[in-house]
């Protein structure tokens, strides 16, 4: 089978391997799309400390069962399934205290077991024996599943960040994310939802999908504009989808009193800020992150996509084959043209 092996920074081969053996409690998946996320373009150029490679990357991904391993029930030859980038160990303190998205141990896809930039990935048994294959209905197409796992991850990001019913929040990032965000706070009654971009595209897309105002960065400053939206109270929520610093401290700036900000997109190593302490401590903001996924939150985002209570299908702008991958990370870097951006391993 064809496969995107990482060797390290800027080192990604397309070659052939053998399709994966399948032992007792596990099951091969043709992959028919993965998403292409900005971690693995992050990773390709930069490397990660949490990479072991060599390694296959991808781990939004959605396909059908090929193959079934000994003593494994409740799948059939031909499913149309969904898998979770990590299966969580369920026995380290992070999960016995129900934070698995900060697993001490997780099996997790592209990372420490081979991913889906392949024709085939197998599923090991601990993600059967944690029960997270996710079976897909016939209406619900391949791509548009591979969003499940980036729902989850923007599921745990705006509740970190304290969305709920008649707060008003502040999106910053016309990517994916932010677009997929903004959804999340209409429905969890988010009463004012403002999304900061630099693309005027992305943005009227956003209005679209639910946001009450819209700034682009480049033509205003971002901070003024809030407090004004704002009667220059300030933001109850801020989700910060750029890693930039900067912008973070941008972030910070925006937030009212007893607000949340949350860092939900990574940064490059080595980052920092600078933070006025006086404005955490008088304030009383709460300032956080968020990383990953509970199971719980994957379920949400599971039943989410399947019923269309989010529009994933209007995020996508690309597709590419495998052998394309090389295009596709050219077209992500062209953030004017691109939004998201699907590999087909195995599309027809």
């Amino acid at each position: 089978m064809k496969a995107a092996i990482y060797y390290g920074p800027k080192q990604l081969e397309i070659k052939d391997v053998d399709v994966p053996k399948v032992g007792e409690g596990e099951i091969l998946v043709k992959v028919r799309a993965v998403g292409l996320c900005p971690t693995d373009v992050r990773i390709y150029f930069f490397g990660s400390s949490s990479v072991k490679p060599p390694i296959i990357l991808g781990h939004e991904f959605a396909g059908e069962v090929v193959e079934i391993g000994g003593k494994v029930s409740g799948l059939e030859i031909g499913d149309k399934v969904n898998v979770p980038a990590d299966a969580f160990c369920g026995r380290c303190k992070m999960c016995r205290i129900g934070c698995e998205n900060l697993c001490e141990d997780p099996l997790s896809f592209g990372y420490n077991i081979d991913g889906a930039y392949a024709e085939y990935v197998k599923i090991p048994k601990r993600f059967l024996s944690r029960g997270v294959i996710f079976h897909l209905p016939d209406n619900i197409s391949f791509e548009e599943a591979t969003f499940v796992e980036p729902v989850a991850c923007s599921i745990n990001g705006v509740r970190k960040a304290g969305v709920e019913a008649g707060k008003s929040v502040v999106i910053i990032g016309d990517g994916p994310m932010g677009l997929i965000q903004v959804q999340l706070s209409r429905l969890f009654g988010a009463d004012s939802i403002i999304l900061i971009g630099l693309h005027d595209w992305k943005l009227q897309l956003a209005k679209k999908l639910g946001a009450d105002y819209i700034i682009n960065a480049l033509h205003s400053d971002p901070v003024e504009e809030v407090l004004n939206l704002t009667d220059g109270r300030g933001a109850d929520s801020v989700v910060v989808t750029i890693g930039v610093p900067e912008v973070i401290e941008q972030g910070l700036k925006m937030a009212g009193k007893n607000g949340f900000v949350n860092i939900f997109g990574g940064s490059r190593k080595g980052s920092a800020i600078t933070i006025d302490p006086n404005v955490l401590h008088y304030y009383e903001i709460c300032f956080t992150g968020s990383s990953g996924y509970t199971f719980n939150d994957y379920e949400f985002a599971y039943k989410l996509v399947v019923k269309r209570k989010i529009n994933v299908k209007k995020l996508i702008s690309h597709k590419f084959k495998l052998s394309e991958l090389f295009d596709a990370i050219n077209q992500f870097q062209n953030k004017e043209k691109s939004l998201k951006i699907i590999i087909e391993p195995t599309g027809e």
